[in-house]
């Protein structure tokens, strides 16, 4: 799995984000978003960049910073949200590359079920989450969640800094 790359962090950026979960999901009519991907009876975010202030950065940055070592390249938030399946709910295999390069999660929790799969061309890999686990793609990558009722996640996309490419 070269093009996945599995970490850790500390225990407090993961606490950090389950508070901020719940504060999320005590006000629903600003911050639930629903999608095309997601199947079920769950709590997803928004966006959460423009809501975030520099306390959220000071872990957001930590997270950044082992997705850059693993890009080996400088990068940019595109897109933050988080996803609550307290009620039941599962993704349906997608990739991001039509909006971000990198991306990333976080588990917030353990749980025995609701495990991310990949598919990387003819090989499927399978990870169930665990609490502080982070895991680190290219967003080309094909990916979805199997069905849970307790998987606790915080999702980040990332695009190039520098777009040497582009005219």
């Amino acid at each position: 799995m070269k093009d996945i790359f599995f970490d850790y962090v500390d225990d407090d950026i993961s606490n950090f984000f389950l508070k901020k979960l719940k504060y999320f999901e005590s006000r629903p009519k600003v911050f639930y978003r629903q999608t095309k991907t997601m199947k079920g009876d769950y709590f997803g975010t928004v966006n959460l960049l423009s809501f975030l202030d520099k306390k959220e950065f000071t872990y957001l940055d930590r997270i950044k910073k082992k997705v850059e070592e693993f890009a080996s390249t400088s990068l940019v938030y595109h897109w933050i949200h988080m996803l609550d399946y307290k009620k039941g709910g599962y993704i349906s295999l997608h990739n991001h590359v039509h909006a971000e390069d990198y991306s990333s999660l976080l588990y917030l929790n353990d749980c025995d079920d609701g495990a991310t799969y990949f598919v990387c061309g003819d090989k499927k890999y399978e990870v169930l989450p665990e609490k502080n686990k982070l895991i680190i793609y290219p967003s080309h990558i094909f990916h979805g969640g199997r069905y849970t009722t307790s998987k606790k996640v915080l999702v980040s996309g990332y695009k190039f800094k520098y777009n040497f490419l582009s005219t």
